[in-house]
């Protein structure tokens, strides 16, 4: 059974998630989101003395910024895993080669999380090569960003760092620690998205979907209802980095810690693929062409 699932979701990532138009626009939305913010980066340059501005400060730059993961990142993704809730010719014969539905459903959510990989490796890769030559590879924070982040100047608009991310990780420990929050995040995503893609039997209806549940995380993250209690339930709270504190786990800062982020996605993880499974064994699975 393994096999035939993990032979499933070879071939299906590569028939509905290696489409090379879909990448290069990936790939070019990407790049601009790059150049974009070494840009900005530019601007600060001489104010706030970035000359030794590394590769990992740069990162972290792109990764923890609430806006890039709403706005490029999430429909980046959202346009790769398009063709994973749409039924082709080829599906049929892919739920033979299965053996069952259950077979069929586990490939399609492996695939979702080798995606949520894929582009994570993908972003840092063409990170890596735009700013390689630009900052250099220190794993070490830039002296004026650390003075920065302690004073009333609002830095953390422009660098998305708290002095308590910096005085506890490295940079590579705070990339590392982002990557594994942002591939959790896109895999809840991602598993929504095919959810309703398959319920609806209708891409753009998971599209909007998607949307709309972000646009209301950022709104309640952004607003912080019931006294910031609500917004410590957000997608987009417990993606990023920076809004999590570093202290010993205690009941008070409990909703604040990394344990409950990736507790918090891998418990909408295991819901969602509880719930599909559930829908895939009722729902009536054809081969018609999604719009």
């Amino acid at each position: 059974m393994c096999n035939i699932i993990i032979n499933s979701t070879i071939q299906s990532f590569k028939i509905n998630i290696l489409n090379k138009v879909r990448i290069k626009i990936i790939v070019f939305a990407i790049i601009i989101l790059i150049f974009s913010s070494i840009s900005t980066i530019a601007k600060y340059k001489f104010n706030f003395n970035l000359d030794n501005f590394n590769i990992y400060n740069f990162i972290m730059y792109i990764i923890n910024n609430p806006l890039n993961i709403i706005f490029i990142i999430t429909n980046c993704f959202l346009l790769l895993i398009i063709d994973l809730g749409r039924f082709k010719s080829n599906e049929s014969f892919m739920m033979l080669r299965c053996g069952s539905r259950l077979n069929w459903y586990m490939s399609k959510v492996l695939c979702i999380i080798l995606s949520a990989i894929f582009l994570n490796i993908l972003i840092i890769l063409l990170i890596v090569i735009s700013g390689i030559i630009k900052f250099n590879m220190k794993n070490l924070w830039n002296s004026n960003i650390v003075i920065l982040s302690s004073t009333n100047y609002n830095f953390n608009v422009i660098f998305n760092l708290s002095k308590e991310l910096i005085l506890t990780f490295a940079p590579l420990q705070s990339v590392l620690i982002s990557i594994g929050l942002l591939t959790f995040y896109l895999i809840v995503i991602g598993l929504l998205n095919f959810i309703i893609n398959v319920t609806s039997k209708n891409t753009a209806v998971g599209f909007i979907s998607i949307e709309i549940i972000i646009f209301f995380s950022l709104i309640i993250y952004k607003k912080q209802f019931l006294d910031n209690t609500l917004d410590k339930f957000t997608l987009i709270k417990n993606v990023l980095l920076q809004n999590h504190t570093f202290d010993k786990i205690t009941a008070a800062n409990f909703l604040n810690s990394l344990l409950f982020s990736f507790l918090y996605f891998g418990l909408i993880s295991i819901v969602l693929k509880v719930v599909g499974l559930a829908l895939i064994k009722r729902i009536d699975l054809d081969t018609r062409i999604n719009n």
